[in-house]
């Protein structure tokens, strides 16, 4: 056990030191620069990937290895972006045609679709609202909290409103609404579709030119499984935001989690922490963040007590040619002791080149893995290549 725990650490130290030692030129070819006005940007990605585990089975026993096979994937998408002085409009949708070569059965066409509005109302008031759709063929394409790989259809919608507001010269407050639903095509003893509202209240307190400080407060209710059960989640605690230097920002919080299950009475109090880091280099940009606390769960038992650890890179290696990456390890041990523990592992990275304006090259490799106490493990491997096609045109 410690050493597969060390060896996620080690893949999450290694994607993060990777970027200090890389070449590279300017951070900015990697940020889309702002249309003022109206625009819309039609797309379309090609490409082909192979997939070493297309049903998300557990390891076989022995020589014998899990089905893979070759896929052929086509992505058409559309954005409408308004970019003026006080507000900003993103509406976006993306389309996945999947065809295999050999399991046809398999073939599919998923949706994602996002749409965001900010408007700055005074001065010191912003308001903001977003909603995110997604339907996926599996359940290790959507980063759902405690529930187990399989290749089970799921639809998740995000929905977010709140307020930022600058009360005095050195104090701000923000409140936000949440709203995630889920929804599994089929039913199962480990998956509980439903949803969860979410109230979260800050606020922040400059005591130091590069120093703030502050409280929050979060109230999340969930009701799952057909509102068998019913979960309440408050987390109230302390926040700190560091700006080390020009180039380097540091974030934390501490605090008291407390969750109740009425129906399996049950509850739990323990302490929650959550850290980040960022770093701007000359030629990349890298992060880093745990958290540890009790959070809603979509699998088994309807809430666990998560640690998770997350890596980023960012960065362009000359003109034309860039590479991104991140990395996700979870472990999720459920409130009701006799489910399952999950330990899960993410890792996407991506390296594109850029032919013109409107075409770029991508080559990509996914990797998933889920094991739980029992022993089971699922891990599935995905790279391939792609070819994005997307040119902004401004409307008049």
């Amino acid at each position: 056990m410690r050493q597969r725990i060390a060896a996620r650490g080690v893949i999450v130290i290694a994607l993060l030191t990777w970027s200090v030692t890389a070449p590279a030129q300017q951070q900015d070819e990697l940020r889309n620069r702002p249309i003022p006005g109206w625009s819309f940007i039609p797309g379309v990605t090609i490409g082909t990937l192979f997939d070493s585990n297309v049903g998300l089975a557990s390891e076989p026993v022995g020589d014998a290895r899990n089905e893979g096979d070759r896929q052929f994937l086509v992505q058409p998408s559309a954005q409408l972006v308004f970019n003026g002085k006080y507000t900003n409009f993103d509406a976006g949708y993306r389309g996945y045609l999947r065809r295999y070569e050999d399991f046809e059965a398999l073939n599919g066409y998923d949706q994602r679709g996002i749409v965001s509005l900010r408007r700055r109302a005074t001065r010191h008031v912003t308001f903001y609202a977003s909603e995110s759709y997604t339907q996926s063929p599996t359940t290790d394409e959507l980063e759902l909290n405690g529930v187990p790989f399989s290749r089970v259809g799921s639809r998740q919608n995000d929905v977010q409103a709140g307020i930022d507001a600058q009360v005095g010269p050195f104090t701000s407050v923000s409140a936000r609404y949440d709203l995630t639903s889920v929804a599994f095509d089929r039913d199962s003893p480990g998956f509980n579709g439903g949803y969860v509202h979410g109230v979260v209240g800050t606020m922040n307190h400059k005591i130091a030119a590069h120093v703030s400080i502050g409280g929050e407060y979060r109230l999340r209710l969930a009701r799952l499984d057909d509102g068998a059960r019913d979960i309440t989640f408050h987390d109230a605690g302390g926040t700190i935001h560091v700006q080390t230097g020009p180039h380097t920002s540091i974030d934390g919080a501490a605090g008291v989690a407390f969750v109740s299950a009425s129906q399996f009475d049950a509850s739990r109090t323990g302490p929650y922490f959550r850290g980040a880091i960022t770093q701007e280099l000359e030629y990349a940009t890298v992060g880093g963040a745990f958290e540890r606390t009790f959070v809603p769960s979509f699998g088994f038992g309807g809430t666990t007590r998560t640690q998770e650890v997350r890596g980023f890179i960012r960065m362009p290696i000359e003109r034309r040619m860039y590479v991104q990456g991140t990395t996700t390890w979870r472990r999720s041990n459920p409130l009701i002791a006799t489910e399952l523990q999950l330990d899960t592992l993410r890792l996407q990275s991506t390296v594109g080149y850029s032919l013109s304006r409107w075409l770029h090259l991508e080559g990509f490799y996914h990797f998933t893995r889920q094991e739980t106490q029992l022993g089971g493990l699922i891990g599935r491997h995905r790279a391939g290549i792609q070819a994005v096609i997307a040119q902004p045109m401004r409307l008049r």
